[in-house]
């Protein structure tokens, strides 16, 4: 059989909807080698390194388990990343790299996974450095946080809440789910905000055109030029 051991994954594939910490590193106790109150730390048996232990809560509805936890070899206590400045989630938001998952039966004869991983970083952290890699339209760097993915079907709603001394929310949902997205400082917003909203609506009207076009050569009739002209206008501004 092809697979031998520990069995390799992706983040996003055993928390699709995201990973929290719900605290710090802890070290794993040996239970064979701990003995007359004296406390030993577990040794991973591949590399050798103590190993710690983290309360992960899987913030998939789905999930059977709540709570899980995630192992990871490490000469010293890893530390959890810093959420981004002006985040205010009571939790800070995780993905893990070089994750594996080992199956085994548990004492309530059900099965269960151990979970090891060889890091950790916040969420999102990865694709926003791809993003600024490469690709269409402008990015920028820090006091940024977040990530969230939709596909619309007939059921949304899109709207801007408005405040007298606050910057705008725009609010999109779709089905179940839905995304607020505003600037981070909004009643001090920095330097960046007013370039974000531009872009954001530039980025908006080119999707927005480009929907109608695919719609357009699917359906045969003429696209609506509205949308269109509104991506012109935004990218010669």
């Amino acid at each position: 059989m092809a697979l031998q051991g520990p069995i390799p994954v992706e983040s996003g594939q055993v928390f699709p909807r995201g990973a929290f910490a719900a605290g710090g590193f802890e070290p794993v106790r040996d239970y064979d080698a701990s003995q007359n109150g004296r406390f030993v730390q577990a040794r991973d048996k591949g590399t050798g390194l103590p190993v710690w232990v983290v309360d992960v809560i899987d913030a998939d509805p789905a999930a059977r388990d709540k709570s899980v936890k995630v192992k990871l070899p490490a000469a010293d206590q890893p530390v959890l990343p810093t959420a981004a400045a002006g985040a205010v989630l009571p939790f800070v938001p995780l993905e893990f790299t070089g994750l594996a998952v080992t199956p085994y039966v548990s004492q309530a004869g059900r099965l269960a996974y151990s979970i090891k991983a060889s890091g950790v970083r916040v969420a999102g952290a990865d694709r926003a450095r791809k993003r600024r890699a490469g690709g269409s339209g402008m990015s920028t760097s820090g006091g940024s946080f977040g990530t969230a993915s939709m596909h619309a079907g007939t059921d949304w709603a899109v709207r801007c809440s408005t405040y007298p001394d606050q910057l705008p929310i725009l609010s999109i949902d779709a089905g179940n789910f839905g995304v607020t997205i505003t600037v981070a400082g909004r009643s001090e917003p920095g330097p960046g905000g007013a370039a974000f909203a531009r872009e954001l609506a530039a980025q908006a009207a080119r999707f927005a055109a480009e929907c109608e076009r695919i719609h357009a050569a699917s359906s045969g009739s003429a696209p609506d030029s509205t949308a269109r002209d509104q991506a012109a206008g935004n990218a010669a501004a």
